[in-house]
């Protein structure tokens, strides 16, 4: 892959808001939240917090995303087919998910307990942990993203794949800061139950953009635009 193939940026950013939802990881934001931003909060707090968590994790994946890119360019060259190793490692990791089975976990573990600073500058340390340490949840996820990154087989195509991903994360992150600053627990119960749902059809997806990358490298479909051409003539 060369090109910057929106469908794949619209994947990451999808892939990266499913994430959030894995059901060991959004069980426990609400609390590290409401931790960070006190008793009492506003809504201009907890918008601006969710923006500083998002930069750290901006920050995280901006890393991994260059990394990803300078080593897919090595690997190209010396094994072509890296863009198809990668759609088959989408659909171990989407058929993962959906059987639930138990990948070795990744990620730093870091305490995010430890976080003690308030203010903006600790929703910033909060992000960057958790940009080191949500892989421990969302393993397969992660793993897909990191190949479809690296098979780009460029930093610059690899780093916007991983901004996709990361500003996927961030629209839940937000969202989950203002409920809790608005006292809406009954809707993030909904969202803490619909959670194991949301991560299942993270599995779905896995399979499907696996598929779309197959059929992409045989020849099978021809992107022009937002057009997507099924079987085009050859």
């Amino acid at each position: 892959m060369t090109g910057i193939d929106q469908f794949l940026l619209a994947f990451a950013f999808v892939a990266g808001f499913l994430a959030v939802f894995s059901p060991c990881g959004y069980a426990l934001l609400p609390g590290y939240v409401a931790y960070m931003l006190g008793e009492r909060t506003s809504l201009k707090k907890a918008v601006g917090g969710g923006f500083f968590a998002v930069f750290g994790i901006v920050t995280v994946y901006a890393a991994f995303g260059v990394l990803a890119g300078i080593l897919g360019a090595l690997l190209t060259t010396i094994v072509p087919w890296l863009s198809l190793i990668a759609s088959l490692v989408l659909l171990i990791m989407g058929v993962s998910i959906l059987i639930g089975m138990r990948i070795p976990m990744m990620g730093l573990r870091t305490s995010l307990t430890n976080l003690t600073s308030g203010g903006f500058y600790g929703f910033y340390l909060y992000g960057l942990s958790y940009g080191l340490a949500a892989q421990a949840c969302t393993t397969p996820i992660f793993i897909s993203i990191l190949s479809v990154a690296a098979a780009h087989g460029n930093p610059m195509g690899a780093l916007l794949i991983f901004m996709s991903y990361s500003i996927g994360a961030a629209v839940p992150i937000i969202v989950t800061a203002v409920l809790v600053s608005q006292l809406r627990r009954l809707a993030i119960e909904r969202l803490r139950r619909l959670s194991p749902i949301m991560y299942k059809i993270s599995g779905i997806m896995l399979i499907v953009v696996g598929i779309y990358i197959i059929m992409l490298n045989m020849g099978l479909v021809y992107i022009y635009g937002w057009d997507i051409i099924l079987f085009p003539e050859r």
